[in-house]
């Protein structure tokens, strides 16, 4: 069995300016992440990458070594870690993405399978039984929130999804027998129900029916359940077609899990950021918009689609925008013809504002301010008009006056 989890956290509103400003992370587009998804478009709410350089991870290994009091090596951000008063020593990377303006998502990836079956999957699914792994977590959160490699911040709050790839060494033809047996298992390990024998049977049902489009290609030799509380992919591994497609799709859905988590936090965030800075709060709403929409589509991926409105209604991303007030939305969507002016490179540009507060300078203008700036002699050539204009009818008026 192979883990991962999805961990997200929220720091400083001026993240987006911060990390980059940072000595020790850099900041940079990065948009293959959702390509692979098939969201390819330059307009769409997509993550830059959080680059580390040296010191930071030469500073999680000495926290883990000394102050911790595990194990750790490594210099870069794949770490051979050793929890406190164990032996066994295990390898996992770590991938920090931030969505703007201070969404905080990081990967984190168990490198070394464990050998376990499903029902035992529950002591081992939580990220907090990995203690050192869960510890690199909160030291790299709080090196991007402060930016300072010592005294660094422990206590962050954060949610983490976890992900079970778990082949199962049967035969082809005895998976769909496998899985009726598991079933309650199964959905008890998504919803992390441990007391899943005891649990109404119709709720496994429901779970595996949200998810029947997801598995419609290899449906009687694998499974996959997609929801807000992680992901869980089991196969038969004796058919190598089935495996290498499974792991291809179940990479997918993991990319589908995290970008639906930031949309969940940046919805849910929405009005506190506009208030902190109503310019870039509407600008990342006009690109959040397409996915949190009710059927929302993903271009050129039927079974992507399927994907996304699982999680979504799950997560009652739809929902989100009915809770932006009428007024407040109509005042939003009349920048949106100001957001689209903008190049492709403007999007993901580190100075992405900057841009952001141009275009609705210029277009949001009067149109005697646009005239101005585009053909000067012309707005003079008016503008003295109109004062000679003044200047005629008050003479004429001093001169005839108007009868009383």
């Amino acid at each position: 069995m192979l883990l991962s989890w999805i961990t997200i956290a929220e720091v400083g509103l001026d993240a987006y300016e911060s990390i980059g400003g940072d000595a020790h992370l850099r900041l940079q587009p990065n948009p293959g992440f959702l390509k692979e998804i098939s969201i390819g478009d330059t307009r769409a709410y997509r993550p830059w990458a959080v680059i580390p350089d040296l010191s930071v991870w030469q500073a999680v290994v000495r926290d883990i070594n000394q102050a911790f009091g595990g194990q750790a090596s490594g210099r870069t951000s794949t770490l051979t870690l050793t929890d406190p008063g164990q032996i066994n020593a295990r390898r996992y990377t770590f991938s920090i993405r931030l969505y703007r303006p201070n969404i905080l998502a990081i990967e984190v990836r168990l490198l070394d399978s464990i050998d376990c079956d499903l029902a035992e999957a529950f002591a081992v699914r939580e990220l907090a039984v990995h203690r050192a792994a869960s510890r690199v977590v909160d030291l790299l959160i709080g090196i991007v929130k402060s930016g300072n490699l010592h005294d660094i911040e422990l206590r962050n709050s954060r949610i983490e999804r976890p992900i079970i790839y778990f082949p199962v060494d049967i035969d082809p033809a005895a998976f769909e027998d496998w899985k009726e047996e598991n079933k309650r298992l199964i959905a008890g390990l998504a919803t992390n129900n441990k007391k899943w024998k005891s649990q109404d049977p119709d709720f496994a049902d429901k779970i595996f029916d949200a998810n029947r489009e997801i598995d419609i290609k290899h449906s009687s030799h694998a499974l996959s359940i997609v929801n807000k509380q992680g992901i869980v992919t089991a196969f038969t591994s004796q058919e190598e077609t089935v495996r290498i497609d499974m792991m291809r799709d179940h990479e997918k859905r993991i990319v589908f899990l995290e970008f639906a988590l930031a949309l969940h936090k940046f919805s849910t965030k929405f009005p506190r950021i506009r208030e902190s800075n109503e310019n870039l709060a509407d600008f990342l709403y006009y690109l959040a918009k397409p996915m949190l929409q009710e059927n929302a589509i993903i271009p050129k991926s039927v079974n992507g689609t399927h994907i996304w409105s699982v999680i979504s209604k799950d997560l009652a991303l739809p929902d989100s925008i009915g809770k932006i007030s009428t007024h407040t939305a109509s005042i939003i969507e009349s920048k949106f013809q100001y957001f689209s002016t903008l190049s492709e490179e403007d999007f993901d540009h580190m100075d992405f504002l900057d841009h952001v507060q141009d275009s609705i300078r210029r277009h949001g203008k009067w149109p005697l301010e646009r005239l101005y700036e585009r053909r000067p002699f012309l707005f003079w050539a008016i503008t003295t008009l109109i004062a000679i204009g003044h200047l005629v009818v008050n003479v004429a008026s001093k001169i005839h006056p108007l009868p009383r």
